[in-house]
């Protein structure tokens, strides 16, 4: 008889009706269906407000964190921001600087600063998050300490500051050497990684995350999408760095056809609108460098 009582408490009752909502929101958000996922989860947090118990708990901060993720998913950054500082102002009250749990919430507003091309404030928390995992005794081999990172070379890529993104790669291909599943989550196919190691003159080992990583994409949604052939643009700006202009040209061409077709959403769920646009850039910039070095050769005739 208690137990059932327990589980009528008022609390009890929003915590299932909010726990109802997040899961389809996530649900949804994993089928990319952003806009709905957003109305459900915007649910999930009106109910742990309305609670007198749950209102006073992190878990209305985490919450909110996830709301700003699928504000940005819609290419929503302004919003997304001010959900994800919310999140983070929740959680400092209630748990201080020093703790995972505002280390967690910090990716969000890393995330909504990087996609604005705010990349030295993103920098910064994305250090300010490794920092705190690490002065709180997480593991080198933490998956959270490795998201961190990941946040932390992507805000230094775009600065030009390529060694300190490979290295921060590096520390996190050391700390996941245990952990395969995890390992092939966050570096197997992480285009990010790739091109650093590019623009670090080092093709090769960017090859061999690109060549699977364009496998991948293809199994997935083909070659003709639009996130393949980002893959191969950069396959192609490989192949130019190791001096095989023959197989560059056909890759650039081949890719530019898709590229340069009019896109309505994010291809990729790793990288947001912005990222792509930064992709795409790099990917045209270095086939127009390679048109330039052959202009006049009989490889011109061949383009």
């Amino acid at each position: 008889e208690s137990f059932r009582w327990t589980y009528q408490r008022p609390e009890w009752i929003s915590s299932r009706r909010a726990s109802v909502a997040r899961a389809q929101a996530a649900v949804l958000a994993a089928r990319g269906r952003y806009a709905e996922a957003e109305a459900l989860q915007r649910q999930a947090i009106a109910v742990i407000e309305a609670d007198p118990v749950w209102s006073k708990d992190t878990w209305l901060d985490s919450e909110t964190g996830w709301l700003s993720r699928y504000l940005l998913r819609q290419g929503r950054l302004v919003e997304a921001e001010s959900e994800a500082r919310r999140a983070l102002l929740g959680m400092l009250a209630k748990r201080g600087r020093y703790s995972t749990q505002t280390a967690a919430v910090l990716r969000y507003l890393t995330e909504a600063l990087f996609e604005q091309g705010r990349y030295a404030e993103a920098e910064t928390l994305a250090r300010a998050a490794t920092d705190i995992y690490q002065k709180t005794g997480s593991a080198s081999e933490s998956i959270l300490l490795a998201v961190a990172r990941s946040h932390l070379a992507a805000a230094l890529s775009p600065q030009g500051r390529w060694q300190e993104a490979l290295a921060e790669y590096e520390a996190m291909q050391a700390g996941l050497a245990g952990d395969p599943e995890h390992q092939r989550k966050y570096l197997k196919f992480n285009v990010g990684w790739a091109i650093a190691l590019m623009t670090a003159g080092r093709p090769d080992a960017a090859l061999e995350i690109l060549n699977p990583a364009r496998e991948h994409r293809r199994r997935l949604v083909g070659d003709n999408h639009q996130s393949t052939a980002h893959v191969r643009g950069l396959i192609a700006m490989a192949h130019a760095a190791k001096g095989d202009r023959a197989r560059a040209l056909r890759d650039f061409s081949d890719a530019t056809q898709v590229l340069l077709m009019p896109a309505t959403d994010v291809e990729d769920e790793a990288a947001n609108r912005a990222t792509q646009d930064r992709r795409l850039a790099l990917v045209l910039e270095a086939y127009m460098r390679l048109l330039a070095d052959i202009r006049g050769t009989a490889m011109e005739q061949q383009a």
